[in-house]
């Protein structure tokens, strides 16, 4: 998908092995500070610091099922602090 400097999407299908290594190269770009995404046509780099925002949303359907996971920032956040529910992923 054509995206302009700032932006980057994707959407494919993916063995669960390959989805573990995106979200482990995910993983480590959060804990470097740095994330670059990109495929042939487009590219941003990305630069999460201070207190990022967790979203995760899981669905059921029929035999349809959804998991969206989507983290956010704002440059003035860095070194803010939050206390919220905490999260059980098992």
């Amino acid at each position: 998908m054509q995206t302009n400097d700032n932006e980057f999407k994707h959407e494919s299908y993916q063995d669960s092995q390959t989805i573990v290594d995106y979200l482990k190269s995910i993983i480590d770009g959060i804990e470097k500070g740095s994330i670059s995404l990109g495929n042939e046509s487009s590219k941003v780099n990305l630069e999460p610091q201070g207190l990022l925002k967790m979203k995760i949303e899981a669905k059921r359907k029929s035999n349809s099922s959804k998991l969206s996971l989507q983290f956010g920032w704002k440059e003035s956040d860095k070194g803010k602090s939050s206390k919220s529910e905490k999260l059980t992923i098992a």
